[in-house]
């Protein structure tokens, strides 16, 4: 049973109880099966084991349950009821109900949302043809790496392999590749490395797709128009403030004029606002730029949280991490007596 109820107001639950059999039963008790902290439970005989209630056949009786409309937000709650034939026998038997509550407030109705999710689809795939990027501005202190890596970021840049071993896991496939064999083992030291190391791969993957979902043109946005403010242009991004995408300061895309193949034009995020996305782009750009120009965007993944997780890999082994990811002995026992912190 779901109930959408209005916050500041107490909805109160008949629950109907009816003896169908032609025999007669004896409810004994109810319950929650956990802790109720906005429901209420109440019936008029106030049934308890001591207390049992005799059903005659076709014989109805109700139990109240009552939900405090202050509490907003998602209840759910399960409950039980315990019934016997016999009182004397030890037999019982249970019926289980679940209840949910969802409490909004007015506001919240009015943020609800006016039509079903629907997901966007894949735009078609182009196979990619050389282009020439010309890089954009970035966000002031984001152009100059000012902290010095200890240790090199190298860039774990997807190898080919990838394309085939994937293929072959959608597929199902009789692709024998000891990779394969890898990702489907269990978890080990001895394979630990290389089997993170081609999760990650196939996370980024994976990330590629889903970004590209957001891609303009698409099925609800023929081409994209951008406004000049002063060297920077702002970008509509419908759905950016949820994360979809997610665009962060530093991320980049890229916009070329719609019709344009040859050249495609790098864009720095700037400020995410509301709906809206100020890129810093080349000054080439900017000088053929017009009011009312269309463009076509593609949205890129932000690859430095990848390649961090794959130098982290790297660290496990290289510093021999087993014993801590893999421990084999059980831990000391604490001590009985506290040492003398003085």
């Amino acid at each position: 049973m779901s109930l959408c109820v209005e916050s500041l107001s107490e909805h109160v639950v008949h629950l109907k109880i009816e003896n169908t059999s032609n025999q007669t039963v004896h409810f004994i008790y109810y319950t929650a099966l956990y802790w109720l902290q906005f429901f209420s439970l109440e019936d008029e005989h106030k049934v308890t084991k001591k207390n049992p209630l005799t059903l005659s056949p076709g014989e109805r009786y109700e139990v109240r349950v009552k939900f405090n409309g202050n509490a907003v937000g998602y209840h759910p709650v399960t409950l039980t009821f315990e019934f016997k034939a016999d009182l004397k026998s030890s037999t019982s038997f249970h019926i289980v109900r679940f209840i949910e509550a969802q409490c909004m407030t007015s506001l919240g109705k009015q943020l609800a949302p006016a039509a079903p999710y629907r997901p966007l689809s894949l735009p078609a795939w182009t196979p990619p043809s050389p282009v020439t990027i010309v890089d954009g501005q970035p966000p002031e202190g984001m152009s100059i790496m000012k902290l010095k890596n200890e240790v090199p970021l190298k860039p774990y840049r997807i190898p080919d392999y990838m394309n085939d071993l994937l293929t072959a896991l959608k597929q199902k496939t009789s692709y024998t590749d000891r990779r394969k064999d890898i990702l489907e083992a269990s978890l080990s030291w001895d394979n630990y490395a290389e089997k993170f190391t081609l999760m990650l791969y196939l996370e980024e993957l994976q990330m590629e797709v889903d970004i590209r979902k957001y891609n303009i043109p698409n099925e609800d946005q023929p081409e994209a128009k951008m406004d000049r403010v002063k060297n920077l242009l702002v970008l509509k991004v419908p759905g950016v403030a949820e994360n979809r995408p997610s665009v962060l300061r530093g991320d980049q895309l890229l916009a070329y004029p719609v019709g344009e193949t040859k050249k495609k034009y790098r864009g720095y995020v700037h400020n995410v606002e509301m709906d809206f996305v100020r890129l810093g782009f080349s000054s080439e750009l900017l000088d053929i730029f017009l009011p009312g120009m269309k463009f076509n965007i593609e949205f890129l993944i932000n690859h430095l949280i990848m390649r961090i997780q794959h130098r982290a890999v790297g660290f496990a082994v290289t510093s021999g991490l087993a014993p801590v990811l893999f421990p084999v002995t059980p831990p000391s026992p604490a001590p009985k007596i506290l040492p003398d912190l003085k």
